[in-house]
């Protein structure tokens, strides 16, 4: 079977997403609907709001993210069950609090779990403007997410349209 096509749209001004997935074939099944989470802190808040304002796309790589509870129903229809979890939106740092940098909306941005992730492992990490150039040229060379994943997401760019 192929791999399964997301789809989520949101339902009128509620916060909740309408969780979707088919194939060329026809729809697998519905995966419920999912509540954006309470924000009980600064930087919840200001990651949710960053998510909103970039359209849930990761600031470094600019494909679609989830907020939570996306996890559980994908697995169970994804053969690789790590696609999931790297594009959970995180909150990233631009100037990272070690460095100085606060926990202000300005500082803040929407990045999926893997390119923050990626981009603190680095001994000495990019500017992010840097780091979005340095990603955007991985990219292009095929040697950033796996090529499932950009063939899913393809995939499913092209039944929306």
């Amino acid at each position: 079977m192929p791999d399964p096509i997301l789809g989520w749209l949101g339902l009128g001004q509620t916060s909740n997403w309408l969780i979707a997935a088919s194939t060329s074939q026809g729809a697998i099944g519905f995966l419920g609907i999912f509540q954006e989470p309470i924000m009980r802190n600064p930087i919840s808040k200001h990651r949710l709001s960053a998510f909103r304002r970039q359209r849930g796309r990761c600031y470094y790589c600019g494909l679609p993210m989830w907020l939570r509870g996306l996890t559980a129903g994908l697995e169970a229809k994804l053969a690789d069950k790590r696609r999931p979890a790297r594009l959970q939106c995180t909150a990233e740092h631009l100037i990272a609090r070690q460095d100085g940098g606060s926990d202000s909306a300005r500082n803040i941005v929407a990045a999926c779990r893997f390119c923050n992730s990626t981009r603190h492992k680095l001994a000495s990490p990019l500017e992010p403007e840097q780091f979005r150039l340095h990603v955007t040229r991985r990219i292009r060379a095929g040697k950033w997410h796996p090529r499932q994943l950009l063939e899913l997401l393809e995939s499913r760019k092209e039944r929306e349209r």
